[in-house]
C-alpha cells in the first residue's frame, strides 16, 4: 500500500479459473485446460498459473492463441505444472486510492481491494451479443425470470400542482403512468452469467431499448385454445375501458413452463360488460394451450423499456453461480407497433 498503490497491478479474475487437464512442462507454451469459454481469457491479455500449496510459486504470461480448451502463451513456462493446476485470466488494473486496512489484532488485519481496468495495453474488448434472447418487433425480449420475492415495482407520473387556480389544481404532460421494475436475477452457470453481461453490454446500459415481461398475472386466460387462436377468453379486468390502446396494455407475452415465450400485440377487446371477456391478438398465437396447461400459463403485459442504470455488478455466490440486481424503466413514447 505504501510503495505500489499508484502502480499497475495484475489482478486475477478469481471467479474465472480453469484447470489444466494435463501436465504443462517447463519450457513449453501450450496449456491444455478444461475450458476457456465464458471467462475473461483474451488474446493479448495475461493469464497466471498459481500454486495452492506454494503461495510464492506462479507463472504469468501473455496469451498468443486462445481456443476452447487450449491456451498458447507467447513465452515458455518457467515451471512444470501438474494436471488440475489452477489457471486464471488476469485483469491489468490500478487499485483505487483510499484503500483501508481494518485492524483485527496487533498481528492481523483485513482489507477489501477494488481494482479498475487500466486501458493502456491495446486490448480491444468486443461488445457482447444478444443471440440467446428472443426477438419481438425488431427488439430483444429479456426473458430471464427474476427472483420475484426480491422484486419491486415503481410508478412514475410527474405532475405540477398549480395553486393560483384555486385551492389546488394538478396538471400532467403525460397521458400514461410509466413503470419502473427492479429485481434480482440468479445466473446458475457460466453461460448464463455471460449471457446477462453480454445483453447489458449489447444494450450499452441506458442507451438500448428492449422488452421485458412484468412477470405478473396481468391477464388470466380462462379457456384453453388452439395454435390458430386469435381471440382469447380472459377474466374481466375492464380491459376495454382502461387497458385497450394504452402503451402498457398494448403488448402481451404468454409463457408456458416448458417453452419459449409467445409475444403478441392486443388490437381489440370485448366490452367490459361482455361475458366472457375477450382480447383479440394481431396474429394467431401459434401454440396450443390445453386445459391441463392452463393453470400454469402466465400471461403478462410486455413492456418496452431500457435499463435504469449505467453499470452492472455481478456478485459471485460461487465461481460458477452469480446474481445481479437489475432495474428497468418503461419508455412509453417509443413503443413499437406494426409488423416485426
Amino acid at each position: 500500500m505504501h510503495k505500489n498503490l499508484h502502480n499497475v497491478w495484475g489482478v486475477p479474475f478469481w471467479q474465472d479459473k480453469t484447470l489444466l487437464t494435463s501436465q504443462a512442462s517447463s519450457g513449453q507454451k501450450i496449456l491444455s485446460v478444461k475450458s476457456t469459454a465464458d471467462r475473461n481469457f483474451e488474446v493479448g491479455g495475461s493469464c497466471v498459473l498459481l500454486s495452492s500449496e506454494d503461495l510464492g510459486l506462479y507463472d504469468a504470461g501473455v496469451i498468443g492463441v486462445l481456443e476452447p480448451s487450449q491456451i498458447t502463451l507467447e513465452e515458455n513456462l518457467a515451471h512444470t505444472w501438474p494436471s488440475y493446476a489452477e489457471v486464471y485470466p488476469v485483469l491489468k488494473a490500478r487499485i483505487k486510492t483510499g484503500q483501508t486496512l481494518n485492524v483485527i489484532t496487533s498481528r492481523m488485519v483485513e482489507t477489501g481491494i477494488e481494482a479498475v481496468e487500466e486501458y493502456d495495453d491495446g486490448i480491444v474488448r468486443n461488445i457482447g451479443g444478444a443471440d440467446s434472447f428472443p426477438d419481438y418487433k425488431g427488439f430483444c425480449v429479456f426473458d430471464r425470470m427474476p427472483n420475484l420475492k426480491n422484486g419491486s415495482q415503481k410508478f412514475f407520473h410527474p405532475y405540477d400542482s398549480l395553486f393560483f387556480l384555486g385551492k389546488s389544481y394538478s396538471m400532467s404532460h403525460y397521458t400514461e403512468t410509466a413503470l419502473g421494475l427492479q429485481a434480482n436475477h440468479l445466473a446458475p452457470d457460466k453461460s448464463e452469467i455471460q449471457s446477462i453481461l453480454d445483453f447489458f453490454d449489447y444494450q450499452m446500459a441506458r442507451l438500448g431499448s428492449f422488452w421485458i415481461p412484468t412477470w405478473q398475472e396481468d391477464l388470466r386466460i380462462t379457456q384453453a385454445f388452439g395454435a390458430g387462436a386469435t381471440t382469447l377468453e380472459i377474466e374481466s379486468v375492464e380491459f376495454f375501458d382502461y387497458w385497450l390502446g394504452t402503451k402498457t396494455g398494448m403488448h402481451a407475452v404468454f409463457m408456458w413452463p416448458s417453452g419459449d415465450p409467445v409475444c403478441r400485440e392486443i388490437v381489440a377487446s370485448s366490452s367490459s360488460t361482455a361475458d366472457p371477456a375477450t382480447i383479440t391478438l394481431d396474429e394467431p398465437i401459434g401454440r396450443v394451450c390445453s386445459s391441463q396447461e392452463l393453470p400454469s400459463l402466465l400471461a403478462s403485459f410486455l413492456l418496452f423499456c431500457r435499463f435504469d442504470h449505467d453499470e452492472i455488478e455481478m456478485k459471485y455466490v460461487t465461481d460458477m453461480i452469480g446474481e445481479t440486481d437489475l432495474s428497468f424503466r418503461t419508455i412509453l413514447d417509443e413503443v413499437p407497433t406494426g409488423e416485426s
